[in-house]
């Protein structure tokens, strides 16, 4: 009666052993494929950087030109207006 105790036991701890080191291979096969995954990513981001067309460069926060051009007309009307109301007395 020992020996199969101790015949069962060995076998429930190479069982365990084994289901212990499927479970980590299952965990490092997600990980290696969540590296790789990851790889080809940064890779294909890094390639659709390099290779994507060149935009034309803009300021941020500029107006255009007309808009400059709009600006400049009535800062010249009201200068002039200024001129004509306290400048000619």
């Amino acid at each position: 009666m020992n020996w199969l105790k101790f015949i069962l036991i060995c076998l429930g701890l190479l069982l365990g052993a084994w289901v212990i080191f499927a479970l980590i291979g299952v965990v490092y096969s997600v990980l290696w494929y969540a590296f790789i995954i990851g790889a080809v990513g940064i890779a294909g981001y890094i390639g659709y950087q390099l290779f994507k067309p060149d935009e034309k460069p803009q300021l941020k926060g500029q107006d255009s030109l007309s808009q400059i051009e709009f600006d400049s007309g009535r800062a010249d009307r009201e200068l002039e207006e200024y001129r004509r109301k306290y400048l000619n007395k």
